[in-house]
């Protein structure tokens, strides 16, 4: 028997692999869905997605997507690739294949981009709003691009439109911004800029009194906003002023006078505001008090002084006496009669001018008194020496007067020196006196006159002998020598050729100082070519160097141990004491130096050093 034949292979089928491709755009906030597109249907499969090289994990819940094949693509994830794979299978059948349509995420676009609309009113200074509208999805924050005539001029929500931009037109652009969306932009409609209207436009007012001669100012008042102002003065109707103050004139009395005030600013509509009427009245003068000039006695010719009336006037004169007009005395200067005696008399001035109310002023009152029929110059007797008493002599006057004396020094009033009589200081040394003799009587004109003036004041100017009370007062006295000088003080039994009844002595060379000081209880001082004697007053620059003559300590000298610098022939001599008198009991200390030089020690309370032929002293040591 033969072989059976083989049977033919059965075919074996083919299993096309399972593929997976996105579906849906890859743009923010559109979601994408993983589907099977080939191979037999995959169950139990995991879907793990990556942005970028990190695989992203999420709630199914969540925002990202409904499940694991659902993924809704996030604002920052943007210009990232998002890719994913699918699992499935288990051990030997286990699969991972990558999704198809990888790619990187695209921004979005608006669904919905409103043209923005400009609110508010379109004029200088008003606010403009941009009112963006609703933009889908919403836009999380906007941008402003205000314009005219191309050029940008703001970039915030609202505009406020200058003077300068009045009349041209404003446009607003408004670009909404979201995060992983294209910016929109839209622009809107045109607007023009009208002009703006002033909020405050007060009525003016006019500062002054409205007459004739009066500065009269406009005053606008507070505008709002500011303006500049120009002003227009009319009267009756007519053109009158343009500046911003004006002065009514004497024709214009009885006038009307209206001020408008016209506002313009920048951006604005000029507006004009007139004041009510004000009829022009009569003009003011200003005028001083006038004054009367002229020796007020019966006989003296008065004189009026109008003084300068403003603005210039046609005056009168009216004198009065009394209060009551004079008959015919209507000048300006006015003569005194008897009938004036012991009246008051005054001057009414009267100013007169076109457009003016007329004026009259009156000055203050005069009374009018007699002269004296007879009057003499006072004369002055007594010793023109210090300490001397002057008096004045006045002969009588007619009628009799009662008299005050002021007496002068030099022409100048001696403070308390009003009596009769004056006792002449140390201060009228040198000096040359008056008397000023003032006569009063009641009805009669005050009278004042004075004295011829006395010889240049002296002490004791001549040698000689002066009784001391009499001629010569007590007191301290200095001397720069005439030449050599010599001085005694004496009591009452002084005698010179006997040498009795002397106190005190000196004796200065020629050219140095002598001191002398005369007590009260001497009788009589004698001096010899001293020449005029001073009163003696204490003040100085104390040296450190003296030579010949009287010093006073702390004055002239300064205290502490001095050495003279030569011996004259004949030899020197010292003395110090503590007084000016030249008595021995003065004398302190004292000596005689026949040669060579010799040393003093002068102390604080030393009061005077006195020195002959000892050549310069020089301050050694305190």
């Amino acid at each position: 028997m033969g072989a059976a034949p083989a049977l033919a292979d059965e075919e074996t089928p083919v299993v096309e692999p399972a593929a997976f491709a996105f579906d849906g755009d890859l743009v923010v906030d559109q979601t994408i869905i993983v589907e099977q597109v080939a191979g037999e249907a995959v169950v139990d499969a995991d879907v793990h997605w990556f942005v970028g090289d990190a695989e992203t994990e999420f709630e199914v819940t969540g925002a990202e997507a409904e499940n694991d094949f659902d993924l809704t693509l996030l604002p920052e994830w943007l210009g990232e690739t998002v890719w994913a794979t699918v699992s499935f299978g288990v051990d030997e059948d286990a699969a991972l294949v990558e999704v198809a349509g990888a790619g990187e995420v695209g921004a979005a676009s608006f669904t919905t981009a409103p043209t923005p609309v400009i609110s508010g009113a379109a004029k200088v200074d008003s606010t403009l709003t941009a009112v963006t509208g609703e933009f889908v999805p919403a836009a999380t924050s906007y941008g402003y691009a205000w314009s005219i005539g191309g050029v940008v001029v703001g970039d915030e929500a609202t505009f406020v439109p200058s003077g300068a931009q009045k009349g041209k037109s404003v446009t607003v652009a408004v670009t909404g911004y979201r995060d992983g969306y294209l910016d929109e932009t839209r622009t809107s409609a045109a607007v023009t800029i009208g002009a703006a209207s002033f909020t405050s436009a007060p009525a003016p007012k006019i500062s002054g009194t409205v007459r004739v001669g009066s500065k009269l100012t406009a005053v606008p008042g507070s505008w709002a906003p500011d303006a500049t102002f120009t002003y227009a003065w009319k009267v009756d109707g007519k053109s009158a002023g343009t500046a911003a103050t004006f002065t009514p004139s004497a024709s214009q009395r009885g006038k009307k006078l209206t001020l408008t005030v016209t506002a313009s600013r920048s951006g604005y509509t000029s507006a004009s505001k007139t004041t009510s009427s004000a009829t022009i009245g009569y003009g003011a003068f200003s005028a001083p008090t006038p004054k009367i000039t002229g020796t007020a006695t019966v006989g003296s010719t008065l004189k009026a002084s109008a003084g300068t009336w403003s603005p210039k006037a046609t005056l009168s004169y009216q004198w009065l006496r009394d209060g009551k007009a004079i008959s015919k005395a209507t000048k300006s200067s006015y003569k005194l009669t008897s009938s004036d005696w012991k009246k008051k008399i005054t001057v009414k001035v009267t100013g007169k001018a076109s457009g003016y109310s007329t004026k009259s002023v009156t000055s203050s009152s005069v009374t009018i008194s007699k002269a004296f029929t007879k009057v003499k110059t006072p004369t002055i007797s007594g010793t023109t020496r210090v300490g001397f008493t002057l008096s004045a002599k006045v002969a009588a006057w007619s009628p009799t007067a009662s008299f005050t004396y002021q007496w002068k020094r030099s022409g100048v009033a001696i403070s308390g020196a009003t009596k009769s009589t004056y006792v002449l200081t140390a201060d009228d040394y040198g000096k040359t006196i008056t008397v000023t003799v003032t006569g009063k009587k009641s009805g009669y004109y005050t009278r004042t006159l004075t004295s011829t003036a006395t010889a240049k004041i002296t002490i004791a100017a001549k040698d000689g002998v002066y009784k001391v009370g009499t001629d010569i007062k007590a007191g301290t006295y200095t001397v720069t020598a005439a030449s050599d000088c010599y001085w005694e003080r004496g009591d009452s039994t002084w005698s010179y050729e006997d040498y009795e009844g002397i106190l005190g002595w000196g004796y200065s060379y020629e050219g140095t100082r002598a001191i002398v000081t005369i007590s009260k209880t001497d009788k009589v001082f004698y001096t010899e070519g001293c020449g005029a004697w001073a009163p003696y007053a204490s003040v100085g620059t104390p040296a450190t160097s003296f030579g010949d003559g009287t010093h006073e300590v702390g004055v002239h000298v300064q205290p502490g141990l001095y050495e003279s610098s030569e011996t004259a022939w004949g030899g020197c001599i010292w003395e110090l004491a503590s007084g000016f008198g030249g008595s021995d009991d003065e004398v302190i200390d004292s000596d005689y130096v026949e040669e060579g030089t010799t040393q003093i020690r002068i102390y604080p309370e030393d009061t005077a050093v006195i020195s002959w032929d000892c050549g310069t002293w020089t301050r050694i040591s305190d």
